[in-house]
């Protein structure tokens, strides 16, 4: 499942659904009805820490940095590379 995202993020844009204030962060799956990766989050979705959270899970699951594109105060965020991906 890792490697389809990475493939998708180097693309472009990836669309995914956060799911905030959970055990561990992990990449859930994909929800092929909406077409949005569902991602979950094990930080608060206070204060920006969600989205800190989903941009240091998601750098260090690709190996590469990542950037919020849209949607920083919505569940759904087009999130894309910040550099090359390695």
């Amino acid at each position: 499942m890792i490697d389809e995202f990475k493939k998708e993020i180097a693309k472009g844009r990836v669309l995914v659904r956060v799911r905030p204030n959970v055990r561990e962060s992990c990449l859930a799956g994909f929800d092929d009805g909406r077409k949005v990766w569902l991602l979950d989050i094990a930080a608060p979705a206070e204060d920006n820490q969600a989205n800190v959270e989903v941009v240091r899970f998601l750098s260090r699951m690709i190996g590469s940095r990542v950037r919020i594109r849209s949607g920083l105060t919505s569940k759904q965020k087009y999130v894309e590379l910040a550099g090359k991906l390695s």
